[in-house]
């Protein structure tokens, strides 16, 4: 996985490339949204969820914590991610 920033996020699993942009979102911390990052993935990926899931699952995790001025967003719930998961557009492009 590497990360863009506001450009987004290129992840391979070795069989699937891809890269997912998502709408801008104000930051206000980025301590933090690394560790966010992953807790995302791994939610999903310990649920079994496709690549794609998991990535989208770590983007969401991270831009709840950018958005909090804590170290771990007072926000960071399940049902808080999958708000964002729901509401944050995400344009998800393969690459060769």
């Amino acid at each position: 996985v590497i990360s863009l920033g506001k450009e987004g996020v290129i992840a391979t699993n070795g069989k699937q490339k891809i890269w997912i942009r998502h709408a801008f979102v104000e930051m206000k911390n980025a301590t933090g949204a690394g560790d966010a990052f992953l807790a995302g993935y791994i939610h999903k990926a310990l649920a079994k969820e496709d690549f794609i899931s998991c990535v989208k699952c770590a983007i969401a995790s991270a831009i709840i914590n950018v958005q909090s001025t804590y170290t771990v967003s007072e926000k960071m719930f399940i049902t808080e991610i999958e708000n964002v998961l729901n509401t944050v557009e995400m344009e998800i492009e393969e690459l060769c």
